[in-house]
């Protein structure tokens, strides 16, 4: 017993990782979530060029039109327009609201994209199936097979 215990406890344990599997590249999550402080950055980071277009044009429309609407909700105060000011102050407030919301979707989207960064390529799923006929009857075999 005390030798089977020695023997456990000298063997060298190989935690080098397996050359047999194939090598993936890997984005970082905190540099995405950074680059998507830019409209569209995080996206293109993770090479997402599509979400990076129709994300980076959400966030320049809202953008842009807050600061239009607060352009104009400026004039009206100076030119002394009550009713004009509060509406472009409403329209302002609204399009920061769904600005900041696009940008906050835009930074999860970045953050868990790399997380997943060629997840589709790194493995598979597969499924056996097959039956066989025996003396008492059938037999049925069925395999789920996840590789990574």
């Amino acid at each position: 017993m005390k030798l089977l215990i020695f023997l456990l406890l000298t063997t060298p344990v190989d935690s080098s990782p397996d050359s047999t599997k194939p090598s993936y590249p890997k984005k970082s999550p905190t540099v995405a979530l950074l680059l998507s402080t830019l409209p569209g950055g995080g996206q293109f980071y993770t090479r997402n060029y599509i979400k990076g277009v129709v994300f980076g044009a959400a966030q320049a429309y809202f953008g842009g039109g807050t600061i239009y609407f607060h352009l104009k909700a400026e004039e009206a105060k100076k030119a002394g327009s009550e009713w004009y000011y509060d509406w472009y102050s409403n329209q302002r407030y609204s399009f920061l609201w769904w600005d900041a919301l696009v940008w906050g979707i835009t930074m999860i989207d970045a953050y868990v994209s790399a997380h997943f960064y060629k997840f589709k390529e790194q493995g598979s799923i597969r499924l056996d199936t097959g039956y066989r006929m025996q003396d008492t009857g059938y037999s049925m075999r069925i395999c789920l097979t996840k590789s990574f």
